[in-house]
């Protein structure tokens, strides 16, 4: 379908709609908005059964709603009565990715394509759909197409570049494509903190730190994880205390958020202060029984504060966790009674 046929169905669908919808409305003594109530395009409906067009006005409507699933089934209708088109299949697939059903929203977003569409949204719908499912190389060569077609939404850029962070590493494309996405949307507080994050992959300390500082003074409420990335930014700058200053201000935000604690007990521990490290660590493993590193933290504390029992049973715990290769060497030292080796925090 042309994107001068596209625009001409769509308006014609609103044409359509609005008309049977402002007449219901007059008769009714009410004042309808399609976009958020279904009643309206329901009753449309039952008057003109066979036409598309209600079914995509009450999907869309249930959309916004939040009833993915009624959406799903009046889109689904929608293609059964007009099988070529795009925007439905668009659409069913945006509500399957809400769902977190990443491969029927592919699946849609691949069939809209094939039919035809040349909307760049299409392709940034589907790569955000692949990376969801950590298919970051196809998420990439989707943000890429978007960008060849002219997209100009500040998502394309900030998906494209995250996947380069998650995927590549490519930290240099990872900030140059979260830069334009700033350059687009100034105001998107994900974006500098991604940007962050890349920039503290690059060794730029400073600048993610700067960023992250921007993320918290635009979501301050929703601010957690850019308070745990500063952290350890400064934690690489030898600045614990603004960093344990950040750690439990990411606490306070999310108190549920287990590794906050084992971060936080970590910087108590390489500090000396093991009474306060035992407590974080306590708590991280009250949250999160498997966290691996927090057993081996306390069997840190336990061993440099003499009660090397407990330290060589939170030894033997944490070796049979997941476990960090660097951290690994220390453990197999002490159940092989090798007390001397890697005698400071790790």
């Amino acid at each position: 379908m042309k994107r001068t046929t596209m625009r001409r169905w769509f308006i014609i669908s609103l044409a359509l709609v609005s008309l049977p919808l402002l007449l219901y409305g007059v008769f009714s003594g009410a004042q309808y908005v399609v976009s958020s109530n279904p009643v309206v395009a329901t009753k449309v409906i039952e008057l003109f059964p066979q036409n598309e067009l209600p079914y995509f006005a009450r999907a869309t409507a249930y959309s916004k709603l939040g009833d993915l699933d009624k959406a799903i089934a009046d889109y689904a209708r929608v293609i059964e009565l007009s099988p070529k088109n795009q925007f439905a299949y668009i659409a069913r697939g945006l509500a399957f990715s809400r769902k977190e059903d990443y491969d029927s929203g592919i699946a849609d977003f691949t069939k809209a394509i094939e039919l035809g569409s040349k909307d760049s949204s299409t392709y940034t719908y589907r790569g955000a759909a692949y990376c969801f499912k950590k298919n970051y190389e196809r998420g990439i060569a989707d943000f890429t197409k978007a960008i060849e077609l002219g997209s100009k939404d500040p998502k394309t850029y900030s998906g494209r570049g995250t996947a380069y962070y998650y995927s590549k590493k490519d930290y240099g494309r990872a900030i140059d494509d979260l830069t334009k996405a700033i350059e687009l949307d100034s105001q998107n507080a994900a974006f500098y903190f991604f940007r962050g994050l890349a920039y503290l992959g690059s060794k730029d300390i400073d600048s993610g730190i700067v960023d992250f500082s921007k993320a918290i003074e635009l979501a301050p409420q929703n601010a957690a994880d850019a308070y745990h990335a500063r952290a350890s930014g400064y934690v690489q700058k030898g600045n614990n205390l603004d960093a344990i200053t950040d750690l439990t201000k990411a606490i306070e935000i999310k108190p549920d958020r287990f590794h906050y604690y084992n971060a936080r007990g970590d910087i108590y521990g390489k500090s000396g202060d093991f009474t306060s490290a035992l407590a974080d660590f306590q708590k991280c493993l009250q949250l999160n029984p498997q966290a691996g590193s927090a057993y081996f933290n306390m069997a840190q504390v336990y061993e440099l504060t003499g009660d090397m029992e407990n330290a060589l049973t939170y030894y033997k715990i944490a070796n049979q966790l997941d476990i960090s290769d660097n951290v690994r060497v220390k453990i197999d030292a002490r159940l092989d009674g090798d007390w001397n080796s890697y005698k400071e925090w790790i």
